[in-house]
């Protein structure tokens, strides 16, 4: 088997178009979110607050990860990320994610996930893509089992987030090699109720 050997990724579907993230594409991810998008996530993030919201865009790209702009027809709508990388275990995490309250529960999240996951275990040769949540965070658990990724329980208190001052109950998801076609026929078909072909 080739080596595991997860890079930035560049790519263009249907209107949607992925790319590296920058520190200059703060402002524009600042103007599209709201304190709000980021409610469930580990640390106070404010896109009102030029440092605070800088450093979580530099953070996307710590070492070992990798941080995505999203653009719909070439305007931004969101951020997606890849981390928790383990080239010996061939596994890999996508998360950080989130998007413009008006794309939300539209075709954009199922054709990101068609490409990130399709590069992961297609290209790279992923064994195990691992998505993780808020149990709290019944918009994305929904999205998720409606997208037939596979469901593999909640770790109670979890993670402590400071600025919300409460344990954190984590749901895990997973796709692997060996559900990836279902899934893949699943996100297409997502697609596909928008009219859009793939």
């Amino acid at each position: 088997m080739p080596p595991f050997q997860v890079t930035n990724i560049t790519a263009e579907l249907a209107g949607v178009t992925i790319e590296p993230l920058k520190p200059e594409h703060a402002p524009l991810l600042a103007q599209i979110s709201t304190p709000e998008t980021f409610q469930h996530y580990l640390t106070r993030i404010d896109p009102h607050d030029e440092d605070n919201f800088l450093k979580w865009v530099n953070d996307r790209n710590a070492p070992g990860s990798f941080g995505h702009l999203i653009r719909l027809n070439g305007e931004p709508v969101g951020s997606s990320s890849i981390y928790d990388i383990s080239d010996f275990h061939r596994s890999l995490e996508i998360g950080h994610t989130w998007y413009t309250p008006d794309q939300r529960g539209t075709a954009l999240n199922p054709i990101v996930k068609l490409i990130m996951i399709g590069k992961a275990i297609e290209d790279w040769r992923a064994m195990r893509v691992q998505l993780k949540t808020d149990a709290r965070n019944e918009p994305s658990i929904k999205a998720m089992r409606k997208l037939a990724f596979r469901e593999e329980g909640i770790l109670k208190n979890h993670l402590y987030l400071p600025h919300q001052e409460r344990w954190r109950d984590t749901m895990f998801f997973s796709v692997t090699p060996d559900i990836w076609p279902q899934v893949r026929w699943r996100l297409i078909e997502r697609i596909e109720e928008f009219g859009i072909s793939i």
